[in-house]
C-alpha cells in the first residue's frame, strides 16, 4: 500500500486525525525530554516539584508551562518503596499527565514496572525512594 500526505482536502477527500500526524512526527523524534527539561526536584516535604518543559511520547507532544508540584503518599510505617515520577501518554483518554506511581512495599523495593502497550506508554522521569517512617 502506498500512502502520502499531507494534503489539503478538496470535497473531503483528504481526512487525517492527530494518530496520522503523531505517526509522521515519531519517525523524527525518539520518545524523551526535549533539552534536559522536566527536571524533577526532592522539596523538604512529601512532595516534588516538576520543573516546566516538553517531552515527546511515540509522536505525541507534551509541554509543561508552569512548574508543578506532585503530592507523595505516606510512607509506611515497616517497609521502604519505590515510587516513580512518569509522563503517562493514554490514548483512550486522549492525553498525557505527570503523575507519581507508587511502588510496592518491601524491605528491598525496586521500581515500579512502567507500561507500555498499545493505548499506554508511561516515560519514567525519576525514582523517589521512600524509607519507612518518613513524614517529610
Amino acid at each position: 500500500m502506498e500512502k502520502s500526505g499531507f494534503f489539503n482536502s478538496l470535497g473531503n477527500d483528504r481526512i487525517y486525525d492527530a494518530s496520522d500526524i503523531a505517526s509522521f512526527l515519531s519517525k523524527f523524534f525518539t520518545n524523551g525530554i526535549f533539552n534536559n527539561s522536566l527536571k524533577v526536584v526532592a522539596n523538604n516535604n512529601m512532595t516534588v516539584t516538576v520543573e516546566k518543559g516538553s517531552a515527546n511520547i511515540n509522536g505525541y507532544v507534551y509541554e509543561l508551562t508552569d512548574k508543578l508540584n506532585l503530592d507523595i503518599k505516606a510512607a509506611d510505617e515497616l517497609l521502604d518503596r519505590i515510587d516513580s515520577v512518569i509522563l503517562r501518554l493514554d490514548l483512550s483518554e486522549r492525553n498525557i499527565k505527570l503523575m507519581i506511581l507508587e511502588g510496592g512495599l518491601s524491605s528491598e523495593p525496586v521500581s515500579p514496572v512502567i507500561t507500555r502497550n498499545n493505548n499506554v506508554y508511561d516515560l519514567r522521569l525519576a525514582n523517589i525512594t521512600i524509607a519507612a517512617k518518613t513524614v517529610e
